[in-house]
């Protein structure tokens, strides 16, 4: 991944703001390791690891939707490589009443490309922060409940 990589970019067709989550999902992951090594938490236990993973991708997540009060779509480009980010990331993603689209493609050929996308619809009346909330609670991550809560644009930039 290039320093320079896209982050995110402002379709104003549909008024939306994509959200490229590689480099979000890159840094989590650095923030992560030097926890681990910092702390000497080399003896976790899987569950623990992917309670203190899940803890650092929400953290960068929700530091993208601070950025602006646009509503999201998060792309995420899928590798096989890492299939417990991606378990991680679609376990958050279930949770959320945002959008998000999983592809195969880099970030760049994704917005060439966006209008081949479909972008479904979610009905207004079953969106709820409820799921979400009960979801940060059974994992114990009632700090970024908080931080969650607490800020206006991860809000409003989560709205489907």
């Amino acid at each position: 991944m290039s320093k320079h990589e896209q982050r995110s970019y402002y379709d104003t067709v549909n008024n939306v703001e994509y959200v490229n989550l590689v480099p979000y999902m890159v840094d989590s992951c650095q923030d992560y390791n030097y926890y681990i090594s910092e702390n000497d938490l080399t003896k976790l236990t899987k569950r623990e690891k992917n309670q203190l993973g899940t803890h650092f991708m929400l953290l960068h997540i929700i530091n993208a939707c601070k950025t602006s009060s646009f509503k999201k779509c998060f792309y995420y480009e899928e590798d096989s490589k890492y299939a417990v980010e991606n378990m991680l990331v679609k376990r958050i993603f279930n949770s959320l009443p945002t959008k998000i689209i999983y592809g195969t493609d880099d970030f760049e050929t994704f917005i060439k490309e966006r209008d081949y996308y479909v972008l479904q619809n979610t009905d207004n009346c079953t969106v709820s922060f409820m799921k979400f909330r009960k979801f940060l609670k059974k994992t114990g991550l009632t700090k970024i409940e908080e931080d969650f809560l607490g800020n206006h644009h991860v809000k409003l930039s989560l709205l489907p």
